[in-house]
């Protein structure tokens, strides 16, 4: 899945440009914070960061630190992959990698939207709810 490409775009150690000009986060700005302080928990765990690059093809932004030649972030769209295990990941066991899910504009949206609670009434026959803007009670009114 991530390979070395030898026609690729290098940012030295300046991670955030290289997410900025790869350009996927542009209406997504907590993928962009998200996958920004996964980065720097990395960084936390493997040393300074040495090395952040898009590779050619678009799919992804490359990050490597000091400590471990193996220890890449691999920031993609939806999700970012790494070598170690942060809080909110899960093993990717085939792929040798943790991924932590980015939140998503289509999600964020969704989460902001409760649905609307239905008014329920009690029927004074049997006693079973029904929703409030029904004339009777379904169960003990006969259906049309």
């Amino acid at each position: 899945m991530y390979t070395e490409d030898q026609s690729r775009n290098e940012y030295g150690t300046d991670y955030e440009m290289a997410l900025t000009e790869w350009g996927k986060f542009k209406s997504e700005p907590a993928a962009f914070r998200k996958a920004v302080e996964i980065i720097k928990s990395v960084e936390a765990l493997m040393g300074k960061v040495v090395l952040a690059y898009k590779v050619s093809s678009d799919q992804y932004v490359a990050i490597k630190y000091s400590e471990d030649p193996r220890s890449f972030v691999f920031v993609n769209k939806g999700f970012v992959d790494h070598r170690v295990e942060l809080a909110d990941s899960y093993l990717k066991p085939e792929e040798e990698v943790w991924r932590t899910n980015l939140p998503t504009s289509a999600g964020q949206k969704a989460g902001n939207k409760k649905p609307q609670e239905i008014a329920r009434e009690t029927c004074t026959t049997c006693f079973i709810q029904y929703a409030k803007h029904l004339s009777a009670c379904p169960t003990c009114s006969p259906q049309d």
